[in-house]
């Protein structure tokens, strides 16, 4: 058994990631095929429209931009179907010049092309030979979002060794020929990369004998689960709760790909809520680090935060030492993510409750400080948290980074997320919330004499919903009378998209009410086969 050292030292730093309290399944994962994490731009993410010559070098020039104030990235991503695996020299509509001036302009601004490819369509030898075109062009990154080619025509057969064994020494072959080629390979895993055909492949073919690095994709993030007062934070949780599934699972987290980061519009135009986003994609250890969305959006003075933030957490994901801690992913419980280096070690934390919590970060088996001084760098706007020793307190739906070593000192401070505010105080309310007809709630409460009401309703966990919380048409609706007078209620809707189980998060301003009179509340969930509700009332104060 690894004792941890009772002292705070540079040493205690570099075993600290195997004696925190995480699941025996966790566990580093360096792949030969890649020397460091990587941070990629796709460009399959910017809009709906199909990917035009015009829009890919407007991003290499964002690109640029954003370079030239220390933001990192090693690859520009594109996925051009038009063009076919096997035929970079075609010129298809939007790409007057082919791909020949995108990959000029990525070499001379230091970037490698990269390439999103779909390799069931051809035969091992001809994507071999597609793959080798594609490179002595310029591409050096190649993410097979699917990976199991056809058999070879010569022969009738369609077993799969095989087909596996024949695909395994063409891609072996080209990287061996071509070292500085990275090939991003699907895994059998379920998750957004499954499908029969890349099981299949996986189950046969390693990808570390091929020179590949395999990655697991998260599902993308759906507003069903986890109900909280920004919207925002609701899709960081969600996204950690799906990491954080697989790295319990036995995947290690180098190996996991969320979504990574999108710098998109919010409704007044601007970024929202996008500081804790970024931090927290970086925050998961993958090592594929991946951003998407409209560049220009992202300041000068942005930019050069970011940088500062990926300098910290690329350094230690290459050291191989970041896992999650906490509790169950999906839970209301307190969680993480931790990274320690020789220099000192870097929580961030996310309080998923409705509520003030405390939690201990993990430290050593004999329960001793070994600490020294740590120093919150990072947190949401509003409430502030309180860190004392390795005890950190956060208010309901709370994010914060914590550094400890090097660390902690005034440099590693990244200051705070406006977007998201916690409010200082926050006290359940006893509310009589009962089921009238099927996939209808009722609760009769005195409101609070001060801020805001805030109402979360949410389907019942007991109800069946799957895990992705897929369940067609379905919806909630929330509404306050008090003495038969309509409220307005302030609603930030967890369902964004048709097809999910809906939750919802009211809130109603006592300005708007009558004290010492009591408030009605009526939620009803519509669709086929309304799941039963359940409901709790808050008192906020900001």
């Amino acid at each position: 058994m690894i004792r941890c050292p009772r002292v705070f030292s540079p040493a205690w730093f570099s075993l600290l990631a195997i004696c925190v309290s995480t699941s025996s399944a966790q566990h580093n994962a360096i792949s030969p095929a890649i020397a460091a994490p990587i941070s990629i731009y796709s460009e399959d993410s910017v809009s709906g429209a199909p990917l035009s010559e015009t829009r890919a070098l407007h991003e290499v020039e964002q690109l640029a931009r954003l370079k030239t104030e220390g933001v990192h990235f090693d690859y520009d991503l594109i996925s051009v179907p038009a063009f076919g695996i096997d035929s970079p020299m075609l010129r298809p509509e939007g790409w007057p010049d082919g791909t020949r001036t995108w990959i000029e302009k990525c070499q001379s601004i230091g970037v490698r092309p990269g390439l999103q490819i779909d390799g069931n369509s051809l035969t091992p030898p001809e994507l071999a030979a597609a793959l080798q075109t594609w490179y002595d062009r310029g591409v050096r990154l190649f993410d097979f979002k699917a990976l199991n080619p056809a058999p070879a025509k010569s022969t009738q057969s369609d077993d799969a060794d095989r087909s596996a064994a024949a695909l395994r020494d063409a891609l072996r072959t080209f990287r061996e020929r071509n070292r500085d080629a990275v090939l991003l390979v699907p895994s059998g895993e379920t998750g957004a990369a499954h499908s029969p055909a890349n099981a299949d492949f996986a189950s046969h073919v390693d990808a570390a004998g091929i020179g590949g690095f395999t990655i697991l994709s998260t599902d993308p993030a759906r507003l069903v689960a986890n109900p909280e007062a920004n919207v925002w934070r609701s899709i960081d949780i969600q996204r950690d709760a799906a990491v954080r599934r697989f790295e319990q699972a036995g995947i290690p987290l180098a190996q996991i790909e969320s979504p990574g980061f999108t710098a998109s519009r919010a409704a007044d135009l601007s970024l929202h809520a996008w500081k804790s986003e970024f931090l927290l994609s970086m925050a998961r250890g993958g090592w594929v680090n991946a951003m998407h969305g409209d560049l220009s959006l992202i300041e000068e003075s942005d930019a050069r935060w970011m940088a500062r933030a990926q300098k910290v957490f690329l350094g230690l994901q290459e050291q191989g030492h970041v896992h999650s801690f906490g509790g169950a992913a999906g839970s209301s419980d307190p969680y993480g993510f931790v990274g320690a280096d020789t220099r000192g070690a870097i929580y961030v934390v996310v309080n998923p409750s409705g509520k003030v919590t405390t939690m201990d970060l993990p430290q050593s088996e004999t329960g001793e400080s070994a600490w020294g001084a740590g120093r919150v760098q990072f947190r949401d706007n509003g409430y502030i948290p309180h860190l004392k020793v390795n005890s950190l307190t956060l208010g309901p739906g709370q994010m914060a980074m914590v550094g400890y070593g090097a660390y902690s000192a005034p440099a590693y401070n990244l200051g705070i997320e406006q977007d998201v505010v916690i409010p200082q105080s926050v006290e359940e309310l006893d509310a009589d919330f009962h089921s009238s007809s099927p996939g209808a709630l009722e609760a009769s409460l005195n409101p609070p004499i001060e801020g805001v009401l805030r109402v979360i309703v949410r389907p019942r966990k007991s109800d069946g919903i799957s895990t992705n919380g897929r369940a067609a048409g379905r919806t909630v609706t929330l509404d306050a009378t008090q003495s038969g007078r309509p409220i307005p209620i302030r609603l930030d809707a967890g369902n964004s998209g048709a097809g999910d189980p809906s939750w919802v998060v009211g809130e109603i301003d006592v300005n708007d009410l009558t004290p010492g009179v009591p408030l009605l509340l009526k939620a009803q969930s519509s669709g086929p086969h309304p799941p039963e509700l359940e409901g709790s009332a808050y008192a906020v104060v900001d």
